[in-house]
């Protein structure tokens, strides 16, 4: 059986949307204000999908998440860009996605590794540590 949750995201810029998130089962702490969801994780939000096999979720005394961790086969996609990972964290105060276990990010034909991504969801800006890419010139480039 499939669960469902809407929750808010805890940032400003995202304070009219929601994450819908959808697992196998579902077990709420309310005085940890922690969710648990395992088992076939998809959480969407806006254009961003996140799966994985477990995912924890904790969140404010108003309900909006301020964190979440996703572990176990972690795929995100975003249009044209895909990541894969061991596990995930998200500060949605910071607006900050941090990849760990072997996270590789594709965008077309590019593709980026390392041992660890930091992406800041607002700016789009990445962050690698031990950094190795494959990247596709463009067009008319000099050689």
């Amino acid at each position: 059986m499939t669960l469902a949750l809407v929750m808010s995201v805890g940032i400003d810029a995202w304070a009219d949307d929601s994450v819908e998130v959808e697992s196998d089962r579902l077990e709420i702490d309310h005085k940890a204000r922690s969710a648990r969801f395992e088992g076939n994780v998809l959480a969407k939000y806006g254009d961003i999908a996140l799966r994985c096999d477990r995912m924890t979720v904790t969140y404010s005394d108003a309900g909006a998440v301020t964190s979440l961790l996703a572990s176990g086969h972690v795929s995100v996609s975003r249009g044209d860009t895909s990541a894969t990972a061991g596990k995930a964290r998200l500060d949605a105060r910071l607006g900050l996605l941090v990849l760990e276990g072997k996270p590789v990010v594709i965008r077309g034909s590019n593709r980026l590794e390392g041992k660890r991504i930091s992406i800041h969801i607002q700016s789009g800006r990445l962050e690698v540590t031990r950094a190795k890419g494959v990247f596709k010139l463009g067009v008319g480039n000099p050689r």
